[in-house]
């Protein structure tokens, strides 16, 4: 087995893995953290969602109303600014 399909092999463990981890938390607000907590952030602390809201919805597997209203709570108790698909958290 050559280093690369190795390397690649290992790269989709790491995202199953990441997607499980999402997946067995049982709280809308949980999955939201955790995902946010696997992305990078720049200098300022902001983190860029590489997906739409629907995309995002479907990765957590919940409904894109749901979403929407956890994130609604979110910035209304200054956990989350959201603009467009930059969101910094303040945990």
């Amino acid at each position: 087995m050559s280093s690369c399909s190795l390397k690649s092999l290992a790269k989709k463990n790491l995202i199953l893995n990441q997607k499980v981890r999402i997946l067995s938390q049982k709280g809308l607000r949980d999955r939201i953290i955790i995902y946010l907590s696997t992305l990078p952030k720049d200098r300022e602390g902001v983190i860029t969602i590489p997906f739409t809201q629907t995309a995002l919805a479907e990765h957590l597997g919940v409904n894109r109303s749901a979403l929407s209203r956890e994130f609604g709570r979110m910035q209304d108790e200054g956990i989350l600014v959201i603009d467009k698909n930059k969101m910094r958290v303040d945990l």
